[in-house]
């Protein structure tokens, strides 16, 4: 099912990117119609600027800088003690942090989709010793994100869609939710620090 809906997805970008490529418009004479362009333009500008200030004050959007700034952060530490990084506190309603017995990852995931059906994948950080370094090439979606004689540490990343109800149903809302977290990762481990 979450195959179907990426394929769906995709498509539905590639509509999207192809309609406006044949949107060419005729060249129109420039003889007196300065005054018109210049008062329609102003129009335009002033509905653009109007819409984009009710865009940037709806609640519903993803947090930006100033929703998740020093204050609204958590510092974890891996139980392994080995690093720690900043977590927003939007983690605390939407997410959930897994870690491996193991000491092998720390996975972060949308705490509602991974309850119901063990998906909802946001990122994994993966921690092994230098002897032990892992190529990340070899995984569709991973990067190195720090190496010394003693440790690699990794971040993996999901390949496909993680949220939406088993059957899909819920995929506006888990979609926002999702990506309330999703949109944190950045800043998560940009954050990390090696203990």
């Amino acid at each position: 099912m979450k195959r179907i809906i990426a394929i769906l997805a995709v498509m539905a970008m590639m509509t999207a990117v192809f309609a406006g490529c044949n949107n060419q418009e005729e060249p129109k004479p420039t003889e007196a119609t300065t005054q018109k362009v210049t008062e329609t333009e102003t129009e335009e500008t002033t509905e653009t600027e109007e819409e984009t200030t009710e865009a940037t004050t709806s609640t519903d959007e993803f947090p930006t800088e100033a929703d998740t700034t020093a204050a609204d952060t958590n510092n974890y530490k891996e139980p392994q003690k080995r690093w720690s990084a900043n977590v927003p506190s939007v983690w605390d309603k939407y997410g959930k942090i897994i870690e491996d017995p193991s000491g092998k990852y720390v996975k972060f995931v949308y705490k509602k989709a991974y309850d119901e059906y063990q998906a909802g994948h946001v990122f994994t950080i993966n921690t092994v010793s230098a002897a032990n370094k892992v190529d990340v090439t070899q995984y569709p979606h991973a990067e190195e994100v720090y190496l010394d004689k003693n440790i690699q540490i990794y971040v993996m990343y999901p390949t496909d869609v993680q949220f939406g109800g088993i059957d899909g149903s819920e995929m506006d809302t888990q979609s926002v939710e999702y990506g309330k977290l999703k949109n944190t990762t950045d800043a998560i481990i940009d954050s990390l620090k090696v203990l």
